[in-house]
């Protein structure tokens, strides 16, 4: 996470926007599903502001929606901290962006698939929900109306991605690759 873009800002959050990450091109984002839960929720709460980025197309929904489509990394980092609640999914392996969500204290859902699951923990920073748009419209739901829950959430997403950055990253692949070169390297044999 780049900490310099991704942090918290001095704006005021709209308690009723969700931000949806919403790139279709990648299947492994399971848009098709995102878009079933927000029509799930925007049936259920009409005043829900939803926010898409990420694809330049608009998507065909039957709910209003803001798209942004492709987002500079300071205006993303403004519209994370004026959001209430982000949404981005993923199939496969977890994605930057809900570490980036949560390094400017925003709550975020995701699915309740292995990769999320064993990056973030069960019940962890992120709000994992099943594959299913009810479940994810009542995840979305539950973040926006339960204040407690929102506060728990935006705290340890903070602290989940604090000592996160790219120099971290870099540490530890430069070190797995050192501990792999010491493991190739010959071991002395021992005469007798």
């Amino acid at each position: 996470v780049d900490h310099d873009v991704y942090r918290p800002l001095p704006v005021e959050r709209d308690r009723k926007t969700v931000l949806f990450y919403s790139r279709d091109a990648t299947p492994r984002r399971a848009v098709p599903i995102g878009l079933l839960a927000l029509d799930e929720l925007w049936r259920r709460r009409p005043d829900v502001r939803i926010v898409m980025f990420g694809d330049p197309e608009p998507a065909k929904t039957t709910f209003p929606y803001e798209n942004l489509g492709i987002v500079a990394t300071d205006e993303l980092a403004r519209r994370y901290n004026q959001a209430s609640v982000g949404l981005c999914l993923s199939l496969t392996n977890y994605s930057l962006i809900p570490q980036e969500m949560m390094a400017c204290g925003l709550p975020c859902v995701d699915l309740s698939e292995r990769s999320p699951e064993a990056a973030f923990g069960r019940d962890g920073p992120v709000e994992l929900a099943e594959p299913d748009p009810i479940a994810l419209a009542d995840a979305l739901e539950t973040l926006l109306d339960d204040e407690q829950r929102w506060q728990r959430r935006s705290e340890a997403g903070l602290t989940f991605v604090a000592e996160a950055s790219w120099d971290a990253a870099a540490r530890q692949v430069e070190a797995g690759l050192r501990a792999a070169l010491r493991e190739r390297e010959p071991q002395p044999t021992r005469l007798g």
